[in-house]
């Protein structure tokens, strides 16, 4: 950067100190003459691409009596300036047209949502305005998943009074909240056919299956945002249960046993 900086306006040199290396590829024109200067980031997506097409990309440097031209500031003889520094491919001359970055309030978006020729440099960069380091690459949070709402266990002694307090809980749940409702494969396919809110965890015959099933289920809910109420409904738990039991609770935010007189509530 320092090899041509010097060469550059001086409201466009601290924009490109700021940002360098970033994906910017420049053409501007030299003060007090009609020639301009053409520079380049390897790491604009355009170059980019063209690597990948056409292989290694070479600058022409500077050499010798033009080199000392240039940087003694003297008006360039013997060659034409135009071609001192544009962007070649190994097969063929090919060079990049220019583009532009709006370095002024949005970093990394194009002008106009395309390519801008780099004439427009001077009327774009008059005087560019740096932003800071927070906002020019803010430091995002890992995006983290907390979910409003909380995951029930609805217990009962008799499987045909599971479908009832399903109905029951279901009404309690505030408008702006989703219902997930875990049920029995027998209970979902006979009371809850065509309930795109149901979910089937399995036969709890098998309650290693099942276990595993409502982990995977459950924690997927975990990761998505917005409020909701997850209703996992179990029946006829008796003895040797008792580990799918603790394991349920782990999962949960609250437990309802189906009894008669008791009234259910979120």
């Amino acid at each position: 950067l320092a090899e041509w900086s010097f060469l550059l306006p001086d409201g466009v040199r601290p924009a490109l100190e700021f940002f360098w290396p970033g994906p910017l590829f420049v053409r501007v024109r030299i003060p007090g003459s009609f020639r301009r200067l053409t520079v380049g980031c390897p790491w604009h997506p355009m170059m980019q691409e063209l690597l990948e097409r056409h292989g290694p990309a070479l600058f022409e440097e500077l050499a010798g009596e033009i080199r000392q031209q240039v940087e003694e500031g003297r008006e360039l003889t013997g060659m034409d300036f135009e071609k001192t520094r544009l962007l070649r491919w190994p097969e063929e001359e090919c060079p990049l047209e220019a583009t532009l970055l709006d370095i002024s309030t949005r970093p990394w978006r194009l002008l106009h949502q395309a390519f801008v020729g780099g004439e427009e440099l001077e009327r774009y960069l008059k005087e560019p305005m740096i932003l800071s380091q927070e906002r020019a690459f803010p430091e995002r949070a890992i995006r983290t998943y907390v979910p409003e709402g909380s995951t029930i266990i609805v217990e009962a002694d008799d499987p045909e009074e599971i479908p009832e307090a399903v109905r029951t809980l279901r009404a309690q749940v505030p408008p702006d909240a989703y219902v997930r409702i875990y049920l029995d494969e027998h209970i979902a396919h006979t009371h809850f056919p065509d309930d795109r809110e149901v979910r089937v965890y399995g036969e709890l015959s098998d309650l290693e299956r099942v276990r595993r099933r409502l982990q995977a289920m459950l924690e997927r809910q975990n990761r998505r945002f917005g409020k909701r109420v997850l209703l996992v409904c179990v029946a006829g738990l008796g003895k040797g249960s008792e580990s799918f039991r603790a394991d349920l609770e782990k999962l949960s935010h609250g437990w309802l046993k189906v009894a008669d007189g008791v009234k259910l509530e979120i």
